[in-house]
């Protein structure tokens, strides 16, 4: 049988290729990814897919032919890596708006074996293999614009609806009237007249491929160096408070730790 190359990080596959290594693990979706380009619904479209991805992942090889066995192999290396992204226990999906580089977004699906970080530039998915949750939390805190800058203390709670106005009329006058302490009218007020990244990350508890849990953090960042954390709640209200890399990385890593160490039982009665 011929040799399969070596697994390295980065790893970086098109999109036919994704979709091949996907569908030899009988994946039907990839949360966090772009299921139409990967999954399309015309059965001959996606046969055309996937003979495109078995005829790339076969010149890069990635998969070879086993005469023995009779099927295409991965090494399993690889395979464990495309387990993780068909069958994950967390799935971390991000995305955020930065002034200097737009729109942009990340996906990190944890399981026993370990954490891969997924992103996707074009039609292509770059992936990279990480060590523990605090690296992951970190490398995110970093893309979304988070630095350990000195922060005053302040917090608040605002009601939804008040927000999005504050959005369109960020006045601290306005805010303080509304009940928010003069200081932090005026450093929310501050964040929002220069905004220079805004983003979400929803950490979702996964059972076959299905999201039957949630917890979301909102991530907004100041161009003078304001940073908060946003906690929305059911009640349409959400709570803001000043934050470091590290409160970012800390909200982070106990959602995902809640979200795992809660029985699949409760979660899904839920």
């Amino acid at each position: 049988m011929a040799q399969t190359r070596e697994l390295t990080y980065p790893l970086q596959f098109s999109t036919p290729q994704l979709a091949y290594l996907l569908g030899m693990v009988h994946a039907q979706n990839l949360i966090g990814g772009d299921d139409a380009a990967l999954f399309p619904a015309d059965p001959d479209q996606r046969q055309a897919q996937w003979d495109q991805g078995l005829a790339e992942l076969q010149a890069d090889q990635w998969i070879v032919w086993d005469e023995t066995a009779g099927h295409y192999s991965m090494t399993e290396p690889l395979m464990m890596v495309i387990a993780t992204l068909a069958e994950p226990d967390i799935v971390v999906v991000s995305e955020w708006h930065a002034h200097h580089s737009g729109h942009q977004g990340v996906s990190h699906y944890f399981s026993p074996s370990g954490i891969i970080e997924m992103s996707l530039v074009g039609s292509h998915y770059t992936l990279v293999a990480l060590t523990n949750t605090e690296v992951m939390t970190e490398r995110l805190a970093h893309s979304l614009g988070y630095k350990e800058l000195d922060q005053p203390d302040l917090g608040f709670n605002f009601p939804r609806e008040l927000v999005e106005q504050a959005k369109q009329y960020p006045d601290p006058r306005w805010l303080a009237q509304q009940g928010l302490a003069p200081e932090a009218a005026q450093y929310f007020a501050e964040t929002l007249q220069a905004t220079a990244s805004r983003g979400t990350v929803t950490v979702l508890r996964t059972l076959e491929g299905k999201a039957i849990g949630m917890r979301l953090v909102g991530a907004l960042i100041g161009a003078g160096g304001q940073q908060w954390l946003a906690l929305p709640h059911p009640n349409q209200t959400i709570d803001y408070f000043t934050a470091t890399t590290a409160n970012f990385m800390g909200v982070t890593s106990s959602m995902i730790s809640e979200l795992l160490n809660t029985p699949i039982e409760e979660l899904v009665a839920g």
